[in-house]
């Protein structure tokens, strides 16, 4: 390591710090709240090479290639519902890939309790996903103009299970943005090629305030989605420029699910949103239905059903 300036004298400023290597392994690291771990680390390994930063009007760097693996990811906030961990997260710039193990979104409170302490409905997510792979990640990129830029997510096998209780009252006193502003408030731009997801499987499992003193579920096995062409680098998107999700999944084991959503990347272009339902045995549903709303399929099957939607903050219309 060394460093520049453009004097002699003791009183001058450092200009630059180039760093050669830099090795470290084996470094635990928490941040405590009241004595309370809230987020903690081990630092496996980390490896940078060719460092430089430069102390100008705007400091500037410059990294040559980095490699790490960090474990045992974990963060959980006094008083917030869910806990975040992680078990391994391996990054190499050179390779351009980044791979995390062992994904979890965990509820802090069983389910009686989970609604019980929020005082509202909100939703109680219990989320595993085995491996999270990111692969053409632009490390100078993100360095010299903050774009995250990746060609490639891949999300195998997810498990997601999704709980509410609607005996508590719905409150919200603010507008939940539609994907793509939500996306653009990221303090980095961002570049995707494409996500893919595969072999997922969601549970929605929700306790009605009308229905019977039991929750019901709707499931959707066997998920595949593709989500293409999200960005948020282009600050005048043309009207005619979308991103796009296509997933097809079975609803409840049964009929098969195919549904095409177009993501405006204009705001002042609407959400659209088409697909159908095939070859449903209504009475798959009855183990929900008869919970939620009391009512029960003798018999019948749901041939062929398409839909389409376009929709903003303030409207939907369709068929």
């Amino acid at each position: 390591a060394n460093s520049t300036n453009n004097s002699t004298t003791s009183d001058d400023k450092i200009n630059s710090v180039r760093i050669k290597y830099l090795s470290v392994t084996n470094v635990e690291a928490a941040m405590l709240n009241d004595s309370i771990p809230e987020s903690s680390a081990t630092v496996n390994s980390l490896e940078v090479n060719e460092l430089i930063v430069l102390f100008k009007e705007d400091t500037t760097y410059s990294i040559g290639s980095v490699k790490t693996r960090l474990e045992n990811l974990h963060q959980s906030k006094k008083g917030r519902l869910h806990s975040i961990s992680v078990s391994t997260v391996d990054y190499d710039s050179k390779e351009e890939r980044m791979e995390a193990d062992s994904f979890r979104i965990i509820p802090n409170y069983n389910k009686p309790d989970f609604t019980r302490i929020a005082k509202i409905q909100t939703t109680r997510l219990d989320i595993v996903i085995p491996k999270i792979i990111f692969e053409g990640i632009k490390q100078t990129r993100f360095i010299s103009d903050s774009t995250l830029e990746i060609t490639r997510i891949r999300i195998p096998k997810p498990v997601v299970h999704a709980y509410r209780d609607k005996h508590y009252p719905f409150v919200r006193d603010w507008i939940m943005p539609l994907p793509i502003e939500g996306i653009r408030r990221l303090p980095f731009k961002l570049r995707i090629d494409s996500i893919l997801i595969q072999g997922a499987n969601i549970a929605y499992e929700e306790f009605s305030d009308k229905g019977l003193d039991a929750s019901g579920t709707l499931t959707f096995n066997q998920l595949n989605a593709s989500f293409a062409g999200l960005t948020t680098e282009i600050d005048q998107p043309e009207k005619d420029a979308f991103c796009t999700l296509i997933a097809d999944c079975k609803v409840m084991d049964n009929g098969a699910l195919h549904a095409a959503f177009k993501f405006p990347l204009n705001s002042t272009v609407n959400y659209e949103a088409t697909g159908n339902l095939r070859n449903m045995d209504l009475t798959s549903l009855n183990p929900t239905l008869g919970n939620l709303t009391r009512i029960e399929i003798k018999e019948g099957t749901l041939n062929d059903l398409h839909y389409t939607f376009s929709y903003n903050d303030n409207v939907s219309t369709g068929e």
